[in-house]
């Protein structure tokens, strides 16, 4: 078994856009907590203040990841932020991964969302669990611009991720399930 990658200290990322998704990772902290896993938090907002949830990746990290400073992001129009924001948040997933602070991701987002998580998780290795729960994922939309060719999973959240409902809590419970599973099957490239 790999160093940092034993069934003792598994850990899952969870990766969201604080600003406007900070009651959903609490929810998905918990479930995932409560499966005997750690939480490792990565939060890629462009703009707004993050929710107070205790993050390991900061906006800001990410943003100098990709060689700019968040002031620099939150004053670009949407389609510039997000791409100014996608190098540092696919170097940053990389790096992490590499280094063994997490053995799977669950990402969660709207359109921009979806755009900035997928950048991230086309950038991990065959065979990392990686999963995107995303409105987006509701059929009408091509797919291969967030996939690519990697093996994430994309699944519909239904409805719109906007707090904890009677909905939202299943599908946010079979997500978290879901890779909690897959991240222990010990798959590793």
């Amino acid at each position: 078994m790999e160093k940092g990658r034993g069934s003792m200290s598994k850990t899952i990322a969870i990766m969201a856009t604080l600003d406007t998704k900070g009651e959903e990772v609490k929810y998905l902290k918990d479930r995932i907590e409560r499966r005997g896993k750690k939480v490792f938090i990565i939060d890629m907002g462009l703009r707004g203040v993050p929710a107070p949830i205790p993050t390991d990746v900061t906006r800001d990290m990410l943003a100098e990841a990709s060689g700019s400073a968040m002031a620099v992001v939150e004053k670009k129009v949407r389609g510039e932020a997000i791409e100014i924001m996608v190098k540092g948040i696919a170097k940053v997933l990389r790096d992490s991964y590499d280094q063994g602070k997490f053995q799977g991701i669950l990402a969660i987002g709207g359109l921009d969302g979806a755009l900035l998580a997928s950048a991230g998780l086309r950038a991990l290795p065959l065979g990392v669990p990686k999963f995107l729960l995303t409105p987006i994922a509701e059929g009408n939309e091509k797919f291969g611009t967030y996939i690519g060719t990697s093996d994430m999973i994309m699944m519909h959240s239904v409805i719109d991720i906007l707090g904890i409902n009677q909905i939202s809590r299943k599908v946010f419970d079979n997500a978290a399930g879901a890779l909690v599973g897959m991240v222990d099957m010990n798959v590793v490239p």
